[in-house]
């Protein structure tokens, strides 16, 4: 058996160096280790591209709910991977992204959700962790208080 025949994926290392590199889409050019007395003729593609993104943790909010509710979300917070251009990502403030759960319509209990995520055109949504948020929704408790006086003796003498 030939080295060519007996080498394995696992012989080859295929490193691709993103040090430095800012956020946005960039064209990087793979370095490839061979065993010993190997060589490597054409690598195809010659050039790899990779997109760096933005990961950003963001509150979970909602639209819909019943007056009569009270709700909240577990986890309370997202956690987004967007991509985009580099002025983009860099401009990008905190309310620019929204996580949003419809309630609408839903009774008490736990129902599970994906998110309605909104975000600036020209970004692009990467990945979504997690991607179902339980909702929890509980019907409003009535508060009621009672005002109790307690009338005071004057003391002083006349």
């Amino acid at each position: 058996m030939t080295q060519l025949q007996a080498l394995r994926g696992s012989d080859v290392e295929v490193i691709v160096d993103l040090f430095g590199l800012a956020p946005g889409a960039h064209k990087v050019q793979p370095t490839v280790f061979l065993p010993e007395g190997l060589q490597v003729d054409t690598i195809l593609p010659d050039t790899i591209e990779v997109k760096i993104g933005s990961k950003i943790e963001q509150p979970v909010s909602q639209l819909g709910l019943d007056s009569n509710y009270t709700w909240r979300a577990a986890p309370s917070q997202v956690n987004l991977n967007l991509s985009g251009s580099r002025e983009q990502l860099e401009s990008l403030r905190p309310n620019d992204v929204r996580v949003i759960l419809d309630l609408a319509d839903l009774d008490p209990g736990i129902h599970k959700l994906r998110p309605i995520i909104s975000f600036p055109d020209g970004l692009e949504l990467e990945s979504v962790s997690p991607q179902i948020i339980d909702a929890i929704i509980q019907l409003k408790v009535p508060v009621t208080s009672t005002l109790i006086t307690t009338p005071t003796v004057d003391t002083r003498s006349p």
